[in-house]
């Protein structure tokens, strides 16, 4: 059995062209929803997320306490505009999807955290583990 190396070798290239693309293009599937208003207000806690992952997030919803906020569609490697809170801590409620899979990040309780203060702030959001739906956050005061 005779193997052209030509055939093989463009077909090879091309596979590997296109395979980034298939892990990081998973916006064509998101239907972005009402976002929130991009704001700063001085004596308010701002945040802002920053994706440090390598996919882009659809429909990024935060509640830090008792407000939502959509910042809609957060490209890989993209920081959004900063949104104002009353209060937040350190770490929150986020839902986000990649693709169609959803990901959460479900605080059990803020015993013993401290507030964040008034200010900017943003939270840098890594997926540690798609199979388990495992996320990161870290807070950080600009």
């Amino acid at each position: 059995m005779k193997i052209q190396l030509g055939s093989s070798i463009h077909l090879l290239m091309l596979v590997l062209l296109f395979l980034p693309a298939c892990k990081k293009n998973n916006l064509k599937d998101c239907v972005e929803h009402v976002t929130s208003d991009c704001l700063i207000v001085v004596d308010k806690t701002n945040i802002r997320i920053n994706n440090i992952s390598e996919y882009d997030f659809c429909n990024f919803v935060l509640i830090p306490m008792h407000k939502s906020a959509n910042y809609g569609n957060i490209k890989s490697g993209k920081t959004s505009c900063y949104i104002p809170f009353d209060q937040a801590y350190g770490y929150s409620f986020v839902q986000l999807f990649i693709g169609k899979d959803e990901f959460i990040i479900q605080p059990i309780d803020y015993v013993g955290e401290p507030l964040l203060d008034y200010g900017t702030f943003t939270y840098s959001i890594d997926l540690i583990d798609y199979d388990t739906r495992s996320l990161s956050i870290i807070a950080t005061k600009d």
